[in-house]
């Protein structure tokens, strides 16, 4: 299940993380290893979005050892985007930005629209915080006027339309391999 409607999540993302705590265990007990890594990506999603990078990385290390061969497509994509995310928290945006563009491009070719816009949505957000805000702006308003045309159900605020400093973890590099801190006066 893509996680397309995030308005507002970063405001809940403790909650999140607290109410995943146990789900992964749930799905372990009942001996459903690919579920069990879908809870992790969850989790892992919610621990970024309260800027705990580290939990995060563990959350998606242990999620990875889980998938077998044959993934279902929500696991896969939740992962992948999950991972993208915890790229970028971790400071590598350009490794994120090519990680999030083949799941994009992944989820198209297998013909499921609305994983390929949460991996979008993604990207955009990678974008607006490293350097090239006006780029991850106009993804994001690209994104929820697909969603829209296919029926999807996606929220975009003024508030993530509005420029927004870079991560703090962004300060290494932008998405062009260049320092961010020239970037800034662009936000």
């Amino acid at each position: 299940m893509p996680l397309i409607g995030h308005d507002g999540a970063e405001g809940r993302a403790g909650d999140a993380a607290a109410q995943l705590r146990d789900v992964p265990d749930a799905f372990k007990k009942a001996g459903s290893p690919e579920y069990e890594a879908w809870a992790r990506a969850l989790r892992a999603r919610a621990l970024l979005g309260v800027g705990d990078v580290a939990a995060a990385q563990e959350e998606m290390r242990k999620a990875r050892g889980l998938v077998g061969a044959v993934i279902p497509p929500e696991v896969r994509f939740a992962l992948a985007v999950a991972e993208g995310r915890g790229r970028a928290a971790a400071g590598d945006a350009a490794g994120a930005a090519r990680s999030l563009e083949a799941a994009a491009a992944q989820a198209r070719a297998a013909g499921l629209k609305a994983y390929e816009l949460e991996a979008r949505l993604a990207l955009a957000e990678v974008e607006m915080r490293s350097g090239r805000a006006e780029t991850g702006r106009a993804r994001l308003r690209e994104v929820a006027s697909e969603a829209r045309a296919t029926g999807l159900k996606i929220r975009v605020s003024a508030v993530q339309l509005r420029p927004r400093p870079p991560l703090a973890s962004f300060d290494q590099k932008n998405l062009r391999g260049e320092p961010c801190g020239a970037q800034r006066s662009n936000l």
